[in-house]
């Protein structure tokens, strides 16, 4: 069954000025993204996680972010740019090569490019729905085993979930 996400939302006036502010964290912020706006940087995101995969996987990936929001700011940041933002969350915005893809789809205006705008605007709007198993999930990765210490809590696409300590 396939319901909404239980994620703190954002409001059209929070998108909008968030898409203005910096992010606020100790880290250093990924570069080449700082200007760009929180619906693009969700959308390249999940382009450089899985350009290839379904908007329904898509909308699973962007669940993530607002998880970590609401887990533990200290670790992921405290709104969705900073989550983004911060180095090592997401391979697929600091790849070399997934920046490339990331490139192309917003240029060419590419199938996976409107997939990942439509679940980027989805989630931001509050109107984002994943499936029940992988609600809360802080993790997702392509390997079944790559979290000893968060529970699996399903699949979609090719992204195992993870989430919940063990």
């Amino acid at each position: 069954m396939i319901q909404a996400a239980n994620t703190p939302l954002m409001t059209k006036d929070q998108v909008n000025a968030e898409a203005l502010d910096r992010p606020r964290i100790s880290k250093p912020a990924l570069r080449g993204y700082e200007n760009t706006p929180t619906l693009d940087l969700l959308a390249a995101m999940l382009i450089g996680e899985a350009e290839s995969e379904d908007l329904d996987t898509m909308r699973a990936l962007a669940s993530v972010v607002p998880n970590r929001v609401a887990d533990d700011p200290n670790d992921y940041g405290a709104n969705w740019r900073q989550v983004l933002l911060n180095p090592g969350q997401f391979y697929g915005l600091s790849a070399m090569t997934a920046r490339k893809r990331i490139q192309n789809a917003f240029a060419e205006g590419t199938e996976p490019y409107q997939n990942a705008r439509r679940a980027a605007f989805e989630a931001l709007s509050g109107k984002l729905r994943v499936p029940q198993e992988i609600r809360g999930a802080l993790f997702f990765d392509t390997s079944e085993h790559s979290h000893p210490k968060y529970k699996m809590l399903g699949k979609v696409g090719k992204f195992y979930f993870y989430g919940g300590k063990k």
